[in-house]
């Protein structure tokens, strides 16, 4: 048997996106040829990341709960003075910037994943000149920069006009996800499970409390609603996912504005298709996404979805049955709400859906990185 190809995977924050990247994507790598080695902090999705690479016997390094770049950077090298590895596969820019050391002591080519999109207001000030100068090298010492969307390659050339070779080193591999997850999967009743009435309109919000989100738009939204629609408004439930960001700050806002019984902040789902089908509603009031997995896992489902027409989202939505509103705009965002409530979609989310299984899964997605490791290799 010939040996096996060895991944170093760097990952510094493995929730929304990142994580279920590596569930759909490298589930579809044959274990027999690879062999993966997971550098990322202790956390709760780290666990559950694990446990979806379970075919792979996954080996793990653990960091801090929130590793800085000085930590990661120890831990790469550690790995790479340890083990030879073909590559490493950094996940997200900090990743990424922290591989940079290793990769050149040890001549190892460098995968960069960005699962973010870039847009020129992120370089204003000193704070933004440090990290357009670090991502510049960044650029430089990467063998491969792999953007998960069109819009989000689209923005990085845009951000970087004049980087030496990016145009040729980057390229695009759209995310996809396990379609059949989310078209066989029984839905999660919340009514019983939360003890709701059963006439509560359900709205999803399952971002992570981070401003390129939109989470404040839909709060924004909310009130819109109740101050001209109560009658309707009072009868809606906003659940939310998970932790992290700044979801102490947004419970807080919450609070102040009175609105803590409108939403309930629930812990992170795991099985995240059963979650879907048991909300009337799933809203993304995003700002920018690189690529909207949510949108496609709503869709494949059959779940009534709001989104954004932001860079990245609006490339999942084009020709869906997706109701698209402006982003950062709370009015048209509490309109498409007040719609739904009056005229339901489902029925036609679900005729949607297969449509959309055929459309977003991750066969394809995940050949073509196989394909781009070996020419790598």
């Amino acid at each position: 048997m010939p040996e096996k190809i060895k991944i170093l995977l760097v990952v510094r924050w493995p929730v929304g996106g990142i994580r279920t990247f590596h569930k759909y994507v490298y589930n579809h790598f044959d274990p027999d040829r690879y062999e993966f080695t997971l550098i990322a902090p202790k956390l709760d999705e780290t666990e559950v990341l694990i446990n979806d690479l379970n075919r792979f016997s996954i080996h793990t390094r653990l960091l801090s709960k929130s590793p800085g770049p000085v930590e990661l950077c120890l831990a790469v090298l550690q790995e790479l003075r340890q083990k030879k590895y073909n590559i490493v596969h950094a996940h997200g820019v900090t990743s990424g910037i922290a591989s940079i050391l290793a990769v050149k002591i040890f001549r190892t080519p460098l995968v960069v994943s960005l699962h973010e999109a870039f847009f020129g207001s992120v370089f204003e000030g000193v704070r933004g000149k440090i990290r357009k100068l670090a991502l510049s090298m960044l650029w430089k010492a990467a063998t491969v920069i792999h953007c998960v969307s069109h819009d989000a390659r689209d923005a990085l050339l845009g951000a970087f006009p004049g980087a030496t070779g990016l145009a040729k080193k980057s390229i695009t591999i759209i995310n996809g996800i396990e379609v059949e997850r989310f078209l066989h999967a029984e839905g999660i009743d919340w009514h019983k499970k939360l003890d709701l009435s059963p006439d509560a309109f359900l709205i999803g919000f399952l971002g992570r409390f981070m401003s390129p989100k939109g989470f404040r738009y839909l709060v924004e939204a909310l009130q819109l609603l109740l101050r001209d629609h109560p009658n309707v408004a009072e009868k809606m439930l906003i659940l939310t996912f998970g932790e992290g960001g700044f979801v102490r700050e947004e419970k807080a806002a919450i609070k102040e504005k009175n609105l803590v019984n409108y939403f309930r902040f629930l812990p992170f789902e795991p099985d995240i298709a059963a979650a879907l089908k048991g909300l009337d509603l799933v809203v993304m009031p995003s700002i920018s996404e690189a690529c909207g997995l949510l949108a496609m896992e709503a869709l494949v489902s059959g779940v009534p979805l709001i989104g954004t027409d932001c860079v990245g989202l609006r490339e999942v939505l084009r020709d869906t049955v997706a109701n698209v509103v402006p982003p950062a705009n709370a009015v048209k965002l509490a309109t498409a709400i007040l719609e739904e409530w009056n005229s339901p979609s489902q029925d036609k989310a679900k005729s949607f859906s297969p449509i959309a299984a055929k459309r977003f899964t991750v066969e394809t997605n995940a050949l073509k990185l196989q394909e781009l490791y070996g020419t790598i290799l």
